[in-house]
């Protein structure tokens, strides 16, 4: 399918006369100015430190394979990563390695992605806790950290939707 982004209104245009246009492969298309244009991220709730659940979670997660012997060679599959220091993400957050159940972590976050003009977290959920079906790779249940993922977002003015692992 084609790929389309949406251009930012023209500075200095109001609300209600601008228009956003949407290209795609060969053609334009002016959405109308009463077009919904909304912002959303992934937002992930498997993250975890030995002070707060136990041990570490998902920040040492084994390397998956990836398509390209390339990637293969330079990140051998099944290698887990060892956090603090070698945390399995690209990148290191600012505020150190944290759990997804820290409430004030939480809170925080929702306060950068508002302020970051997103509107929306699409949290990762894995189905309802207690259910006999198959967890992320290292059983974490998410279910049960969605009431303050909301709680954190909804104060912040932040909403919220679903991304059924």
């Amino acid at each position: 399918g084609n790929t389309a982004s949406v251009a930012p209104p023209p500075r200095g245009a109001t609300k209600t006369d601008r228009e956003f246009v949407r290209a795609t492969s060969g053609f334009q298309h002016r959405m109308p100015a009463c077009a919904a244009f909304s912002v959303h991220v992934a937002f992930y709730l498997w993250y975890g430190t030995p002070a707060l659940d136990g041990r570490w979670l998902h920040w040492d997660h084994a390397t998956l394979p990836h398509w390209t012997d390339h990637m293969n060679e330079r990140f051998p599959p099944g290698k887990p990563f060892i956090p603090p220091d070698e945390p399995h993400s690209p990148y290191y957050p600012a505020r150190g390695l944290y759990s997804s159940r820290d409430e004030s972590v939480l809170r925080e976050q929702m306060r950068e992605i508002a302020a970051a003009g997103i509107d929306s977290v699409m949290l990762s959920w894995w189905g309802q806790a207690g259910k006999d079906f198959r967890r992320d790779s290292q059983g974490v249940s998410t279910d049960e950290l969605v009431p303050a993922v909301l709680d954190a977002a909804a104060a912040a003015g932040v909403g919220g939707s679903w991304h059924v692992e």
